[in-house]
């Protein structure tokens, strides 16, 4: 017994110790790494999302503020300017962004002086007890906030430029369900994760496409790891 007691003191010297690097380094004791996990309902409406979970996507990171990183002008986002994916012709790209005002949902249609316009109207919807708003429209009124969880699109855009919304902030667990209503001129869609890896996704006519899920998968928190590898060891220490 008095092994383990030893054991346990010093594993508690180790966690103070661990406590004070984390907070020197700026990082809170319940701070934690979220994963979005990305899954696709079969058809419409077919609410078969845990049988078709695509991956995860990471999000991107900026010091920016959300509208800063989106940076909208001449007509178009330029977030590819501040490390964000770049805008592609007739494709319609989703990205989660942690910026310094949250983390947000950000959607860009079409590509920039691609010689075609189009449109597009989605619906998306979030549950899990969060609140958030649009944090940036392309040319204003184009994507609305119907209520603090249910956000409506209907984008029109010219060759020239882009179109595209961000929705934020998104805090603790939550999930986001929704997609296409209709659309003109995308002929791909994809969700990108920070790193540039893409996860396609089914495009298709409002009577057959399937919606999508974006669901967050928390993960333990520094001090959380190390608080669980302690228990572990000393647990293992008394059954020795």
């Amino acid at each position: 017994m008095g092994s383990v007691a030893e054991f346990l003191k010093s594993a508690c010297i180790v966690s103070g110790l661990v406590v004070g690097i984390v907070g020197l380094a700026g990082v809170t004791s319940d701070a934690r790494a979220t994963t979005i996990q990305i899954a696709q309902e079969s058809s419409l409406n077919a609410n078969d999302f845990d049988s078709n979970i695509l991956g995860v996507i990471n999000p991107f990171s900026t010091s920016l503020s959300t509208s800063d990183f989106y940076s909208f002008g001449s007509s178009s986002y330029n977030g590819n300017t501040n490390g964000g994916p770049s805008p592609l012709a007739n494709t319609t790209q989703l990205f989660m962004l942690d910026a310094s005002d949250g983390l947000s949902l950000i959607v860009i249609h079409d590509g920039i002086s691609d010689g075609s316009g189009g449109n597009a109207n989605e619906t998306w919807t979030l549950t899990g007890g969060d609140t958030a708003s649009v944090l940036v429209s392309d040319d204003g009124t184009e994507a609305s906030a119907t209520s603090s969880t249910v956000f409506d699109t209907n984008f029109l855009w010219a060759s020239c430029c882009t179109d595209g919304y961000a929705i934020g902030s998104l805090d603790g667990d939550w999930t986001m369900i929704g997609g296409f209503n209709s659309f003109s001129n995308i002929s791909t869609w994809q969700a990108v994760s920070s790193g540039f890896s893409d996860i396609p996704l089914t495009l298709a006519t409002s009577t057959t496409t399937g919606r999508v899920r974006l669901q967050t998968i928390p993960e333990p928190g520094t001090m959380g790891l190390v608080l669980m590898g302690l228990i572990v060891l000393a647990r293992r220490r008394r059954v020795v």
